[in-house]
């Protein structure tokens, strides 16, 4: 997996007196500025804000995924001999994280 070269999250939408902005915080550049100040253009401003935890929760479910499902050839090259799959505390975590993250994209 690729290292991550943007911005840590998480990112949130702020707004002082100007038009509403995606931040990583108080201590952090505005990431992006609402061009289009419309519902669709603040809808796109959320989307954006959520793309560090959709990012992670893709990431996540695709190991996920792939411990579930690969065989057990890849996952002995991948993990080793002594694999354990997920239980279902984890897959259950996971898919949970995946649905807040996109509950967030879609929070105007």
């Amino acid at each position: 997996m690729s290292e991550t070269k943007h911005t840590p999250g998480p990112w949130s939408v702020a707004q002082d007196k100007g038009p509403p902005y995606i931040t990583a915080g108080p201590n952090w550049p505005r990431i992006a500025t609402i061009v289009d100040d419309t519902p669709e253009g603040r809808a796109n401003l959320w989307l954006i804000a959520a793309a560090p935890e959709l990012l992670a929760a893709c990431r996540d479910l695709d190991e996920l995924l792939f411990r579930l499902l690969a065989s057990p050839l890849h996952l002995a090259v991948r993990y080793g001999p002594d694999f354990e799959p997920p239980d279902d505390i984890e897959v259950n975590r996971r898919i949970d994280a995946a649905a807040a993250a996109i509950a967030k994209a879609e929070t105007p």
